[in-house]
């Protein structure tokens, strides 16, 4: 691989953010390849702000320094790379629930974000940036409606970093996330009074699986994964060994999950009948 001269790169707009093009080398390869990276919303800060941030960014990158060169042979790799080893070699071993769940905030917000810079620039301050842009920035969701992400959800998507990066590269940061203030956000949850209005208004299948879910706590998919040899009605109790996921029956996700479920006698006379 050749020398390669310093760069400064260059700020574009791309609908409501400054993005910063560069160029990055390619262990292994001679070409380097051009690669983009989100700086921030055109709402918060000016384009010459934006200039400031990537020439910032590319010193802490080390791409003009001295050591990049050598660092480059050696096969430093991008995040985008280590997320393909994690995904097939980590995130493979969890239940398909979360696999969806942790793939599609890799493919969603962290990739998109992160993808094209060195492992070796994911810092405390750099993740920090991500979770204020997170904080701002509006999404599309499926049905065309438009919205910011919650707390919770950051929260989420970080912690899925977290997971992906290791413990002792993040173990003494300190970031600090938005709080949810708004207690109208909260999920809100039945009532007894609203539970009895529901079965009550069930007919058939539909009563007695509204009134096994509100005596016992079970959870759709839980419900859904019950079997004949789970239900021990003289005694009163119901074994939670499994449950269904898109058609699918799987394990709990934790040990707490399998469990022993006891119901009143009214629910134990209904499931009978």
């Amino acid at each position: 691989m050749s020398f390669r001269s310093g760069q400064s790169g260059n700020v574009v707009r791309k609908g409501q953010m400054w993005h910063g093009r560069f160029y990055v080398d390619i262990p292994g390869h001679e070409a380097r390849r051009r690669t983009s990276v989100p700086l921030g919303s055109i709402h918060s800060m000016k384009k010459t702000e934006a200039r400031r941030k990537l020439r910032t960014m590319l010193e802490e990158m080390g791409l003009n320094g001295d050591q990049h060169l050598e660092r480059a042979s050696l096969g430093g790799k991008t995040f985008s790379m280590e997320a393909a080893w994690w995904r097939e070699q980590k995130l493979s071993k969890y239940k398909p629930s979360c696999q969806e769940t942790m793939g599609g905030h890799l493919d969603k917000y962290l990739i998109p974000q992160l993808g094209s810079l060195p492992m070796a620039a994911i810092d405390e301050r750099r993740v920090q940036e991500l979770i204020t842009e997170m904080e701002r920035v509006e999404y599309t969701r499926s049905d065309g409606v438009k919205k910011r992400l919650s707390p919770k959800s950051i929260h989420n998507v970080i912690g899925v970093l977290k997971l992906m990066i290791g413990k002792k590269v993040w173990r003494d940061w300190n970031l600090v996330f938005p709080e949810n203030i708004d207690p109208d956000k909260e999920q809100r949850y039945f009532t007894q009074a609203e539970m009895i209005q529901v079965v009550n208004a069930a007919d058939g299948q539909w009563k007695v699986l509204f009134a096994l879910m509100a005596g016992s706590g079970l959870r759709i998919g839980e419900v859904s994964g019950l079997e004949i040899e789970d239900l021990d009605l003289e005694a009163g109790l119901i074994r939670v060994r499994r449950g269904i996921w898109k058609g699918r029956a799987i394990t709990p996700k934790t040990k707490r999950g399998k469990r022993t479920v006891f119901i009143e006698p009214t629910l134990v006379s209904m499931l009978c009948s």
